[in-house]
């Protein structure tokens, strides 16, 4: 639990919302270069989703994405 109180909203999305196989099963990471291939609109979708999932305010929410999408994470 210590670990995944240590991630940000941006590294719970990408862990824990990511694709899953018909059977639910999470399907794999893939590495950074793969992962580019998904658009940057689709991840903050994702992301914006989680995080008002979790009960965040837009406000809240759009700091934490720019925060993480300047290398702030």
């Amino acid at each position: 639990m210590e670990q995944v109180a240590s991630l940000t909203m941006r590294q719970i999305a990408l862990i824990y919302y990511r694709e899953r196989d018909k059977k639910g099963v999470p399907k794999p990471i893939r590495s950074g270069r793969n992962n580019k291939r998904k658009s940057q609109e689709k991840v903050r979708e994702e992301f914006f989703a989680m995080a008002t999932a979790f009960g965040l305010s837009e406000q809240e929410i759009e700091r934490q994405w720019e925060e993480s999408s300047n290398g702030k994470e």
